[in-house]
């Protein structure tokens, strides 16, 4: 992403670790990808992004991925990572069950101002 400029980033996806143990994992061993954890926390740091769900959930628990074995293992694998600037512009997240999956789907809402866009003409 060295050659990437913006300023409005939003990147959503499985990442496939958490960034909490604590609050992001339940069952088997507190273990994660912690070399993908750490890239993913340079490059947050770099790009100033913020995991907007726990940025407004700091303690609370949730998870977007499920195993199907006994005991249940749940992570919050899924994350929108978002400019810490467009943090005002989220309106409501929410998730909702996968089909056919063993992910949920995260839905992220954001509401611009209405601003006019084009040529300023004059003065």
């Amino acid at each position: 992403m060295s050659d990437f400029t913006c300023d409005n980033i939003i990147m959503c996806g499985d990442l496939n670790f958490v960034f909490n143990l604590a609050c992001d994992k339940i069952g088997e061993n507190p273990r994660t990808n912690f070399r993908a954890r750490n890239e993913c926390l340079t490059l947050m740091t770099t790009y100033n992004l913020v995991d907007i769900w726990r940025d407004r959930n700091p303690m609370s628990k949730s998870y977007t991925w499920s195993s199907n074995i006994t005991p249940g293992i749940h992570c919050r694998l899924d994350f929108f990572l978002i400019s810490r600037h467009l943090s005002q512009a989220v309106t409501s997240m929410s998730q909702s069950p996968g089909i056919q999956s063993d992910h949920v789907m995260i839905f992220l809402s954001l509401k611009f101002s209405n601003e006019k866009r084009g040529q300023v003409i004059g003065n």
